[in-house]
């Protein structure tokens, strides 16, 4: 068996990575969770996982069982050492992995000619979705409330029905250009807000900027934000949410939201419900917040 030389192969990795790699020949593991860990070089992440959930726009993809054999085997802040020669991560305990053999993903979101119809009948229809199934997000804590939600998102509600709607409102006016709103205000209230490994703000801002970005409307707000990360995003929020900020303010995300983005553009129905259906799978409300954030994109989007 491949593991009894204590190397596994990836499968695929971002081209991200390399230009990481590039940098920094030392790191360690960062943090380690069932389903994925992530590795520490310089002041970059890197997102090891099983490639059927998906990629990061900072990852590398295993196979089930490579990823099991390896996971088995590391400990949490044990020292990483990258052999470019070898194309091979050498961890402190004696296992490696190799990227020698992997295929490079490319994560970048670019614009896409779309016909409105199509895109405003699948916002309805992810909408209808989530409240027929009850998709759980992190920003609404009663059923009321998140029909409420779901209302707005489809037409239009005042702050007096659902008090955070108006941070919304400041939110989508941002992302469209609007000058009236001060960038770092509506940033510091949503960047880090809730509970989780990302966050549900940082969910909302992720999903948003990629729907933009593949409407073609991401220009001033991807700017925005990136200046915002790089001033105060690490005292904000938490690493894993940053990086997933980081790479959204520069069009790079995560497979599953690639996915997503296009299939609101397409009339495939099928090609839609299968794109929902693995945004559920993401997290215990990040793929549901992901989601609103896109919505919010295309209320952005309808505002302009």
């Amino acid at each position: 068996m491949e593991f009894q030389t204590g190397q596994v192969n990836a499968v695929a990795v971002s081209g991200r990575v390399d230009q990481i790699l590039q940098w920094q020949r030392s790191g360690k593991v960062h943090s380690v969770f069932d389903s994925g860990f992530n590795l520490l070089f310089g002041r970059r992440l890197i997102h090891v996982g099983v490639c059927a959930n998906g990629m990061a726009p900072f990852g590398i993809g295993l196979d089930h069982q490579a990823f099991r054999n390896l996971r088995r085997s590391i400990q949490q802040t044990e020292k990483v050492i990258w052999n470019s020669v070898a194309h091979v991560f050498v961890f402190a305990s004696g296992v490696s992995l190799s990227l020698m053999h992997a295929n490079r993903t490319d994560h970048l979101l670019q614009s896409k000619p779309f016909d409105e119809r199509v895109l405003i009948n699948n916002m309805h229809v992810a909408v209808n979705k989530m409240l027929t199934e009850n998709w759980q997000t992190g920003l609404t804590q009663t059923e009321e409330e998140h029909q409420l939600f779901m209302r707005y998102m489809q037409t239009s509600l005042s702050s007096q029905q659902l008090p955070f709607i108006g941070r919304l409102k400041e939110l989508a006016s941002l992302a469209n250009g609007s000058k009236k709103i001060v960038s770092e205000h509506v940033l510091d209230y949503w960047i880090g807000r809730g509970l989780g490994l990302t966050p549900s703000g940082d969910d909302i801002i992720t999903g948003m900027c990629a729907m933009m970005a593949i409407l073609g409307e991401l220009s001033i707000f991807h700017k925005q934000l990136h200046y915002y990360l790089y001033r105060k995003g690490m005292e904000r929020t938490t690493p894993v949410g940053y990086e997933y900020l980081w790479y959204a303010s520069e069009k790079q995300y995560h497979t599953h939201l690639l996915d997503m983005c296009n299939a609101m553009l397409e009339s495939d129905g099928q090609g839609m419900m299968a794109a929902l259906q693995a945004m559920k799978t993401i997290g215990h409300t990040s793929g549901a917040d992901t989601v609103t954030g896109i919505l919010l994109g295309v209320k952005s989007w309808q505002l302009v």
